[in-house]
């Protein structure tokens, strides 16, 4: 992960239709400015069985952007998610491509089942793969493309990509 990116931009959700520059939904969550120096530690991450090669590339950064994926979890996130999935019901095309990078994802798998959506064909290209949890199993109709780029803050982390048969990675 390059000095350029923010690990905050992670958690700046921009959402664009194909062939468009302009943002079709945009949000930011709020990340903290300070951490215990306790939840930083690399042994608190043991949990993630990282390979050698993940664990020499695994940075400050990158364990803040994963301590906040509770973040995806939150009350204001589901409202965002809400006024997502309201706004794609709008659109008079019912097949839609659409291209997001960092934390974007998540607003896709949470509207996966949303009902506003049943009559939708979604293709998203994503700079990221979602993060496997024990707590969630995602299925849609959603399909999901992943194509990795200079942006990608997870690429080099795939011991914890979610895996799903609907990704094509």
């Amino acid at each position: 992960m390059g000095d350029f990116m923010e690990w905050q931009n992670f958690f700046k959700l921009v959402v664009n239709l194909e062939k468009s520059e302009d943002a079709f939904f945009s949000a930011e969550l709020p990340t903290p400015k300070e951490f215990c120096f306790e939840e930083l530690l690399v042994k608190n991450f043991d949990h993630l069985k990282l390979t050698g090669h993940e664990k020499r590339k695994f940075s400050l950064n990158l364990r803040k952007i994963l301590i906040c994926h509770e973040l995806f979890e939150t009350r204001e996130f589901k409202k965002l998610c809400d006024q997502f999935a309201k706004k794609i019901s709008r659109m008079p095309q019912n097949k839609i491509i659409f291209s997001t990078q960092g934390g974007g994802i998540y607003l896709f798998l949470s509207i996966m089942n949303n009902p506003l959506l049943k009559n939708k064909q979604i293709l998203v290209f994503t700079s990221e793969l979602p993060v496997r949890s024990e707590k969630k199993h995602y299925a849609s109709p959603i399909q999901f493309i992943y194509r990795p780029h200079a942006k990608s803050y997870l690429s080099d982390f795939s011991s914890l990509w979610l895996k799903d048969k609907k990704a094509s990675a």
